[in-house]
């Protein structure tokens, strides 16, 4: 080989070389590893349920170590934060009607929004004594207020006397139907009648339709 073609050679392969080593020098660690951006959690829903000129204790399911913000305030009602608990206080007088407000926890990507829907009570419970079975509204045997009496009991007979539905820790579930058989309970029988026990020493009883809203 002619010492120009010699020369030639190893010019290109000190090119070669030199082209991988910077190559290793410049790669990227293969335990590097691209950040990874988190999505902040989409917001929360909680209700609660207060009654006319009664303050109301609301307490955050989420960690006592994080501070609560105030994002949005209620149109009927007053906030305080008290420590890691919100204090809800209505208007004087105003019930009735609905109300919200939301809070947030967290900062950056940990901060979770949490919407509170508030309704606002005249009375402690107030029993409806009609519902229609299937209807988006009013779809259920409903006692307002009654999540504040969890230690209840509903006893409901029919115009015979006879039992038909039992519960304790009753939530606003029963749809009218026979427990046992599924059947929805006829509402030719005219009316029902129920016993409730609140938990807290009172009594509360009537009479009920099932198929109308009274």
């Amino acid at each position: 080989m002619h010492n120009s073609s010699r020369r030639l050679c190893g010019l290109l392969l000190g090119v070669v070389f030199m082209f991988c080593l910077n190559s290793i020098a410049f790669a990227s660690p293969l335990s590097e590893t691209l950040p990874v951006t988190r999505v902040p959690s989409p917001p929360t829903e909680d209700r609660i349920v207060v009654v006319r000129n009664r303050a109301f204790t609301y307490v955050p399911e989420s960690s006592r170590a994080v501070p609560i913000e105030i994002v949005s305030f209620p149109a009927h009602g007053e906030l305080r934060i008290e420590s890691d608990r919100i204090l809800f206080i209505p208007r004087q007088d105003v019930c009735g009607t609905d109300d919200s407000f939301s809070y947030a926890r967290g900062t950056g990507a940990n901060r979770q929004l949490t919407n509170v829907q508030v309704e606002i009570l005249c009375e402690e419970l107030t029993i409806l004594n009609g519902f229609d079975p299937g209807s988006p509204k009013r779809g259920f045997f409903t006692i307002k207020g009654i999540e504040n009496f969890p230690e209840n009991e509903l006893i409901i007979f029919d115009s015979w006397g006879k039992m038909v539905f039992s519960a304790k820790n009753y939530r606003n579930d029963w749809d009218g139907t026979h427990p046992e058989t599924g059947d929805l309970l006829s509402s030719s029988d005219a009316m029902f009648y129920y016993v409730f026990d609140d938990g807290r020493g009172s009594m509360h009883s009537g009479y009920l339709k099932i198929g109308s809203v009274l």
